[in-house]
């Protein structure tokens, strides 16, 4: 299991992720073979300053955190978007990305961590796709956010605070 907080940019929405994003996973040799199952993704909605939009960011359906020179791991991941108590309500299930078409990570490290520590990950080099079922407010999102935005123009950074190894007995 592993915490982490940072920052997410997609297109022009800007979302600081103070609460911690937990994600568990375990891995191991089954029958002679490495094998990695996935546990959960647990964050609070993030508020995006200076909109009235929440983002959740929910599981989009792969994940792999086998690391190798290049790579620390890979996350798909939906945004999804509320807009609390404003005069315009979003549908449910509005989000950035989709089961069919989510917002695919790849994460580097980027910094040295201390023993029994993940290093700090980022991804620069994402492409994020226009919102879905945001009803006839879509257009209007993706106009509004720069939706779809090209690789290059977006960026999470994931800055670890624990990574705990626990037997499933103790996980929450």
């Amino acid at each position: 299991m592993a915490t982490a907080t940072g920052s997410l940019k997609v297109g022009r929405l800007k979302v600081p992720l103070d609460a911690p994003l937990t994600i568990t996973h375990a891995e191991g040799r089954i029958d002679g073979e490495f094998h990695q199952v996935f546990g959960g993704l647990a964050a609070a909605p993030a508020r995006a300053p200076g909109t009235p939009l929440r983002v959740d960011l929910r599981y989009g359906g792969s994940f792999d955190f086998h690391s190798d020179d290049e790579r620390v791991g890979e996350l798909a991941l939906i945004l999804g978007l509320d807009s609390g108590h404003a005069p315009v309500r979003l549908p449910r299930g509005c989000a950035i990305g989709s089961a069919d078409a989510p917002v695919q990570l790849t994460l580097t490290g980027v910094s040295a961590p201390e023993p029994g520590r993940l290093p700090a990950m980022e991804d620069r080099r994402f492409a994020a796709p226009r919102t879905s079922h945001c009803g006839r407010l879509g257009p209007l999102l993706d106009r509004a956010l720069e939706l779809p935005a090209s690789p290059g123009d977006n960026r999470i950074r994931l800055q670890n605070e624990t990574r705990s190894i626990r037997p499933y007995t103790e996980l929450p």
